[in-house]
């Protein structure tokens, strides 16, 4: 009876997973238990890595987004006491 079961979780996991069927699937209960196994893993480590990829990029846009700020607060600052062009560039590659 738990057998039925297990084959219907196998079916509900690859399904969620999106990892697909394939052209090769278990044949007996060893076999299911060891494609779900990995399928577990091999879908948590594809998550945790595409986590740690988008929080890198994350990280790097509000990087850029603190710099274009900064040099916009420069830029306000400089029209404002009307400086010289030349000042202001090097006011600007000094940050």
């Amino acid at each position: 009876m738990f057998i039925k079961y297990f084959w219907s979780i196998y079916w509900a996991a690859v399904t969620c997973t999106t990892v697909g069927y394939g052209d090769i699937t278990p044949t007996n209960n060893l076999e299911l238990a060891w494609v779900m196994v990995i399928i577990v893993l091999g879908v948590s480590m594809f998550s945790y890595f595409l986590g740690g990829l988008s929080s890198s990029f994350v990280e790097l846009l509000s990087e850029n987004n603190k710099y274009r700020a900064q040099i916009e607060s420069i830029d306000r600052l400089c029209n404002k006491f009307d400086l010289d062009f030349l000042i202001a560039d090097q006011v600007k590659s000094y940050f």
